[in-house]
Parts: C-alpha cells; sequence; structure tokens
C-alpha cells in the first residue's frame, strides 16, 4: 500500500499541468497505510468575472486542478489573498473575491438591520417563527458529528468561537442550508425596511445566508452559501435542504471554519449570484 501511495503521488507530480492546491493533509499523509480515494469532479468557478471550467481529481482531501490557465491563475494569486472570499453557490459551483466586502459589494448582498444573539435559543416574541438552519457535519457526505443552529425572522446568529461553544472549530467537512420563510408571506417587519404592501418584501423572495469564517471572531478567509425556499424542505429529512455541500474539500473548505454568523437576504440583493452562473 505505502508503495502504491508513493507511485500515486509521483504520478500527479509528474502531470503538466497539475498541482495540488487544496489540502489539508501533511506530506506524511500520503505515506499511511490508510486508503486514497480518488474522486472526479467539475469544478465550476468564477473570479474577476470570468468563468472557469475545471477538471478536477480529489485525493485525500488535496484537489488536482486539471486546468494549467486555472492553476496557474489560483496557485499564483487567488491561493495567495489573505481575506479570500469564496461564494459557493452549489456543490462545487463557487465564486472567488479578494475579501468579504467585495463579495458583498460585487454580489449585491445587503443584510437587514436585524438584532443578533450569541446562543442558540432565539427569544420567544409574537409573530416570530423560525426562518433559516444550518447543520455542520464533521465528516463528508453528511456524516458523523453535527452542530444545528437557527435564525427567527427579528435575529440573527452569531457563534464567534465554535471551539468553546460546540468543540467543533475546524472540523466542518459538510454544510446543510434551509430556508423556511414561507413564500407566501410578507417579510415587513420594522427592521427589514418593507411595507407589507412591498411586494419585494414577500418570503418568496427572502435567502438564507451562511457566513464561515477561518478564524475565531470573524477573521481570516470567508465562505458564503445561499438557500433558496422550497415547500418541501425539512428539517426531519435533511436531504431536502436547498442548499448542501457534501464535500467542502473540494473547494477549499475542509475544516477550516471557526465562527459563524447565519442571516437573512433578499432575492433582489442577490439576483446576480443566485441561481449559479452557467460557465461555457
Amino acid at each position: 500500500m505505502k508503495n502504491l501511495l508513493l507511485f500515486l503521488k509521483s504520478f500527479i507530480y509528474s502531470l503538466p499541468v497539475c498541482f495540488i492546491l487544496f489540502s489539508s493533509c501533511s506530506e506524511n499523509d500520503f505515506t499511511t497505510d490508510e486508503a486514497v480515494p480518488n474522486e472526479q469532479f467539475t469544478l465550476y468557478a468564477k473570479y474577476k468575472g470570468i468563468d472557469y471550467v475545471v477538471p478536477c481529481v480529489s485525493i485525500n482531501n488535496s484537489v488536482v486542478f486539471l486546468n494549467k490557465e486555472f492553476n496557474d491563475l489560483y496557485q499564483n494569486e487567488i491561493s495567495l489573498l489573505p481575506n479570500l472570499a469564496v461564494l459557493a453557490l452549489s456543490d462545487n459551483v463557487v465564486e472567488y473575491y479578494s475579501t468579504e466586502n467585495e463579495l458583498q459589494t460585487k454580489s449585491g448582498i445587503t443584510f437587514f438591520d436585524q438584532e443578533s444573539t450569541s446562543t442558540n435559543e432565539p427569544q420567544t416574541k409574537a409573530n416570530t417563527f423560525i426562518t433559516g438552519t444550518a447543520i455542520l457535519y464533521d465528516d463528508t457526505n453528511f456524516k458523523d458529528t453535527e452542530v444545528r443552529f437557527s435564525i427567527d425572522n427579528t435575529l440573527i446568529y452569531s457563534c464567534p468561537n465554535l471551539k468553546n461553544a460546540y468543540a467543533f472549530n475546524d472540523k466542518t467537512s459538510a454544510i446543510r442550508l434551509f430556508n423556511f420563510i414561507p413564500s407566501n408571506s410578507y417579510f415587513g417587519l420594522p427592521y427589514s425596511g418593507f411595507t407589507y404592501d412591498d411586494p419585494n418584501g414577500m418570503g418568496s423572495n427572502m435567502r438564507i445566508v451562511l457566513i464561515g469564517y477561518q478564524n475565531d471572531t470573524y477573521g481570516g478567509q470567508v465562505l458564503y452559501c445561499i438557500s433558496t425556499y422550497s415547500s418541501s424542505e425539512d428539517i426531519y429529512k435533511p436531504e431536502t435542504a436547498t442548499h448542501q455541500d457534501w464535500k467542502l474539500g473540494n473547494i477549499g473548505w475542509n475544516d477550516k471554519i471557526s465562527s459563524v454568523v447565519l442571516r437573512i437576504a433578499t432575492l433582489q440583493q442577490v439576483n446576480s449570484s443566485y441561481p449559479p452562473h452557467n460557465p461555457v
């Protein structure tokens, strides 16, 4: 097995257009007796307004780009951005930005000025309902230990330190995200800026946004996930979530999230980025 792993490593490095870029493994991981998963997939990426279709191979949570143009761009520019912001639209469909502010500005994302809570027990108030739920999984394909947190229509959820709150820092390998805002409801609360007769305030225009940060207290690189609404979503059937990332390692985010925020945006504000772009 060790000889086989060394051969695979040498073979990958010998390919002229391939470099291992996303990795949560050490050099020694390639010389263990563990099995090496070998998965082929296509990454659909956008950077500075340009779409890229990138064939990839995943080995031991490391991703090999099989597109030399994108590989060189990622290795020499994207990966070097200290505050890289990634917008994950769906499995293996991502957009890269230099900073979180650039992501919000160019994607048109503006959030409501909701009251924040750092607990997972929103206060019970009149006319409130659960609007969104996020599930973080410790293993790929939505397996092993999980952490759940929810928001209602008056509160956002923020956790500056997943280690202190859940002993779950740098553990997230998969994500599911639900949007429970009824499509026929009006989001006419005072902080929303909408009146009850404003069609832009309809629940069908609302999106739940999960923001994961690389560092504690919302620092470092950042990952944005957006969930739309579906009447078939059921928290007791997690597979019905409208946003699902089964393997965050494919987009360079395996075991990286240390703090999170969960909140609401509107369709008109994220319309330029959702639904996913269609690279050609």
